[in-house]
């Protein structure tokens, strides 16, 4: 892991100090340099940061968009923004819903009629608990024909799948639902979801936003990077073309905070009233997103100190957008590599130094106490979301290990309250938090990771020894990111 202690915090705190306002976007040395520095330590190619308060923008661009090329980051590159995409199509919604074209408790198959002879728990579903991921949707369900580009007959292979939870009982995170939002959009605007978001965000913002779907927007955009031992290599982009709703949209981080400005009324404030906007970081009831923020709302989550916001990853790259409506901030962040997650971090602890409010990452936590872990436990077994199958085992040296469908593998340090932390085996990803959820007899009957919520598979238990494949056939899709990564997070 490289080397973070001397990180240049001066230099941040000089150019980003909240207290003191910015200087506009004349003078960027300050926070170019720092951004520098920061994407050299880390080992990532290249990498944008934007940051708005006190009416004022600093932003800074820094390296290559590609390890092999000498193109240089510019202010206008276009990153994948993965699951950040789910704020961008959530603001659509709700864009619908204000105008009343749509209604947040009215079931989604009043506006998706592909879901009206589908299975019960679809015709219940609503379009706030599809927003907050409380529909219970499989999280990342797949068609078999990977150039199939119709919202339509995505949900027509998905309507008869099972839920992992009832509508409304739990969070469990769902690129699925998201699709299904997109679908949405499509029926009552007549329009297909890019161009609906193209014509009610993108061009009154003035974006640049451009679709993973559009081939000219997959060469124009930057490379995503794979990181290991010092040295970054190109990996291929990879997202289903059904999936664009849930993590399509390709853009810069200035695209980023103008969303958040919006979001915050300082920008077109027309396109979305600063009540639709309070609504949307309401936190919805059942919403506890395990290891990816302190609560929900309806297209953003919630982080603490106020800060919403959204984050995304897919092969290759990470995106990061916060913005803080008390105090009108916002940042915007989009790296070209897998350990840009680090950069972000700190990044965003620098920014929290120098006077922004605490809660913008996670930051430095301390390391919950591990609890000692036996065959006895209830914790070993086969849980399932969709065709992704988790295996938890007791291993022969008595560690607590999980491996999944596509090759995930972990050890869980299982902490108190059913609590565990993920420590990936494969890459120096920092560790992050799940849980073992148990029914209301006390038997451990799901697991939580990345926010989605996987059942046991009944009558099978997992032993010890050497993984074995979980369940043949099964494999999982997502796009090239996989549940223990916050992916088209």
């Amino acid at each position: 892991m490289p080397d973070t202690q001397n990180f240049d915090r001066q230099s941040m705190s000089q150019s980003f100090h909240p207290k003191r306002g910015f200087h506009g976007v004349v003078d960027l040395a300050a926070p170019r340099e720092m951004l520098a520095a920061a994407i050299r330590r880390y080992d990532v190619p290249g990498a944008q940061l934007v940051v708005y308060h006190e009416e004022k923008l600093a932003a800074a661009c820094a390296g290559v968009e590609r390890v092999d090329t000498s193109r240089e980051v510019r202010p206008n590159s276009r990153f994948p923004f993965g699951s950040v995409t789910k704020a961008f199509t959530a603001t659509v919604v709700m864009q619908l819903v204000s105008d009343g074209d749509l209604e947040l408790d009215a079931p989604v198959a009043e506006y998706v009629p592909e879901l009206r002879d589908g299975s019960p728990d679809w015709r219940q579903v609503t379009l706030r608990q599809v927003l907050s991921h409380t529909s219970g949707a499989v999280a990342d369900h797949g068609v078999d024909d990977s150039t199939e580009s119709s919202l339509r007959s995505y949900v027509v292979s998905c309507r008869d799948v099972s839920g992992v939870c009832p509508p409304g009982a739990a969070f469990s995170y769902s690129n699925t639902g998201y699709v299904v939002a997109g679908r949405c959009v499509e029926q009552v605007t007549g329009y297909g979801w890019w161009p609906a978001v193209e014509s009610f965000l993108s061009r009154p913002l003035g974006l640049g936003l451009g679709c993973l779907t559009d081939g000219a927007t997959r060469r124009g955009m930057v490379a995503g990077h794979a990181v290991s031992a010092g040295r970054a290599w190109p990996v291929e982009v990879e997202l289903p073309t059904t999936w664009a709703p849930a993590g399509g949209l390709a853009g810069s981080a200035a695209d980023l905070v103008a969303l958040a400005q919006l979001h915050l009324g300082v920008r077109q404030r027309a396109l979305l009233s600063p009540a639709t906007a309070s609504e949307m970081r309401e936190p919805v009831g059942p919403a506890q997103p395990v290891g990816l923020a302190a609560g929900w709302g309806l297209g953003v989550a919630l982080y603490g100190g106020g800060w919403v916001g959204h984050d995304g990853t897919l092969d290759g790259v990470v995106c990061n957008l916060r913005w803080h409506p008390d105090t009108s901030t916002a940042v915007g962040f989009v790296a070209n590599a897998t350990s840009g997650s680090d950069l972000w971090e700190d990044l965003a602890g620098g920014l929290v130094e120098s006077g922004f409010p605490s809660g913008l990452a996670e930051g430095d936590r301390p390391t919950p106490a591990e609890l000692p872990v036996d065959r006895s436990s209830g914790y070993p077994g086969e849980y399932a979301n969709g065709r992704t199958t988790f295996r938890v085992y007791v291993d022969d040296d008595g560690a607590l290990k999980l491996t999944e469908t596509a090759g995930f593998s972990a050890r869980l340090a299982v902490n108190a309250g059913d609590y565990f932390t993920v420590h990936r085996r494969d890459t120096l990803e920092r560790p992050h938090s799940g849980k073992f959820l148990r029914d209301l007899t006390g038997r451990v009957g799901a697991l939580q990771i990345s926010g989605r919520i996987a059942r046991r598979i009944e009558g099978i238990t997992a032993g010890t020894g050497a993984a074995r494949s979980a369940a043949s056939g099964r494999g999982h899709r997502d796009g090239g990111a996989h549940p223990g990564v916050v992916a088209a997070t």
